[in-house]
């Protein structure tokens, strides 16, 4: 009598993350030869891929498959397997993940009327985005990139000061960030110094020609007024205060 091992199937998969429409490579090694290899991303089959009969060669020996592009179908994220049988033997990766889409607001906080930026990552892939506010549609459209990115600029519309929710969907996954619409200081001419020191802030979405009090942690420092469209650029001097 005499021995012989068959080989057991390996697969190789390249990246091993990414959103929805994400292109990977797949490699495959030891599955039947000249025979179609099914390959299932999460149960789904993505692509039936035929092995090869080169019995002599070792960089592409019999059995095997080499750099096949797949994509990732649309799924919600996780974690998934990856599998591929030739109808005996099976291989798989278990370990591709679909990250969740995440977006960003720049600014956040701000006055009906402000710009700002939303900026989405893990959306699938060159996608048209729908952003809403507060559930209504906005104005302006993004599609992502082939990396699932996108940077869209809006403009927050007429609303009442206030908590609102900014969603961005590509149909498949979504997120969800919040705008506050109100008051909000934009810009400090310094972030550090000693008392004494000149200080200026810059603020926009107080009431049109409004009365503003301006305080330095609990000390106030200025009264002043709110330009007609409600902002507000002035001076004063940093407090006695406690370093901190």
């Amino acid at each position: 009598t005499a021995t012989f091992t068959v080989s057991t199937p390996t697969i190789k998969v390249t990246p091993v993350t990414g959103p929805v429409g994400t292109s990977f490579i797949i490699n495959g090694t030891n599955f039947k030869v000249n025979n179609p290899v099914n390959v299932m991303f999460n149960g789904v089959s993505l692509a039936n891929i035929t092995t090869n009969n080169n019995p002599g060669s070792t960089s592409n020996p019999a059995g095997a498959f080499a750099n096949n592009t797949l994509t990732v179908p649309s799924i919600v994220p996780g974690t998934y397997a990856i599998l591929a049988t030739d109808g005996i033997n099976s291989a798989s990766v278990t370990s591709f993940t679909v990250p969740a889409a995440a977006i960003t607001l720049s600014p956040n906080a701000g006055p009906a009327g402000t710009t700002f930026s939303v900026i989405g990552t893990n959306f699938k892939v060159s996608t048209p985005i729908a952003i809403t506010f507060n559930g209504t549609a906005m104005p302006a459209s993004a599609t992502s990139n082939s990396t699932g990115g996108f940077n869209q600029v809006e403009t927050v519309p007429s609303y009442p000061i206030g908590a609102y929710i900014v969603n961005a969907t590509d149909g498949v996954t979504y997120a969800t960030a919040t705008f506050n619409i109100g008051a909000a200081i934009s810009a400090l001419n310094a972030t550090s110094g000693v008392p004494g020191s000149g200080l200026s802030v810059q603020g926009l979405g107080f009431t049109n020609s409004g009365n503003v009090l301006v305080y330095f942690d609990s000390t106030l420092v200025k009264n002043i007024t709110a330009s007609s469209s409600g902002t507000i650029n002035t001076n004063f001097v940093v407090p006695n205060v406690l370093a901190g």
